[in-house]
């Protein structure tokens, strides 16, 4: 799945319970199943579109954050969208994707007093993310987003926003591996969790360029793991 936020606040997912080749070319996994955007149904190349316009509900804008996720099915049928990254809580504008596993998660959710939307486990990470906007009024500061690394058991490379803040990305790591590429000519800044991935799509996105920008001078990257057990906030 993949979500988009834009500078003016609005936001779209798209998902589905396909292999990431499917979702990229179109390929459904059944007709009754949807792919989200605001609760329209649409496509990877709709999605693509839109990004590309500036097209949104509020108005034209320029996408700020794009959280993508390629699931690996531990908790919750893939086949329940709301099982499937990223994982939304549409009432509070909050959008998380999370590589890992939360041992605590039906003791979360209790003590929240939250019924969940679907099962997967990453949702009680969204929700304790909720509980920090709800508390400091979306003012979230370092000791916050501690705060959710001290409430779950588990490991986590988790990214998160808050659609009322679009200028701001929040993470947390613990023991999952998260790497931070900085490209210096496009000012791009990407988190990935393998980088193996992320070296054979630049490489392809290179070409690309390349392609349609034949002076452009090539992607540089700067390169560094981010440190385990960390509460991060990136100012966009």
């Amino acid at each position: 799945g993949v979500a988009a936020l834009f500078a003016n606040g609005w936001w779209m997912t798209v998902r589905d319970a396909v292999k990431a080749e499917q979702f990229i070319w179109g390929t459904r996994a059944s007709e009754d199943k949807t792919r989200e955007i605001n609760q329209q149904e649409v496509t990877y190349g709709n999605f693509l579109q839109l990004l590309l316009e500036g097209h949104t509900n509020h108005g034209p804008s320029s996408p700020n954050i794009i959280l993508g996720h390629c699931r690996k099915k531990t908790q919750g049928s893939e086949y329940n969208m709301l099982n499937n990254h990223p994982i939304t809580i549409p009432d509070s504008d909050v959008i998380c994707i999370h590589n890992g596993s939360v041992k605590n998660d039906t003791k979360i959710m209790s003590k929240l007093g939250i019924k969940r939307l679907g099962e997967v486990d990453s949702e009680a990470i969204a929700r304790l993310f909720e509980k920090e906007i709800n508390d400091t009024g979306g003012n979230i500061a370092l000791d916050n987003m501690h705060n959710i690394g001290y409430r779950y058991d588990g490991v986590a490379a988790a990214l998160m926003v808050n659609g009322k803040v679009p200028t701001k990305l929040y993470g947390v790591r613990e023991t999952r591996p998260m790497v931070l590429y900085y490209e210096k000519n496009l000012g791009l800044i990407f988190y990935v969790s393998e980088s193996k991935f992320m070296e054979k799509a630049m490489g392809a996105f290179h070409h690309v360029l390349l392609s349609l920008i034949p002076e452009f001078p090539g992607l540089e990257f700067e390169v560094e793991e981010v440190p385990d057990r960390v509460a991060m906030i990136v100012d966009l």
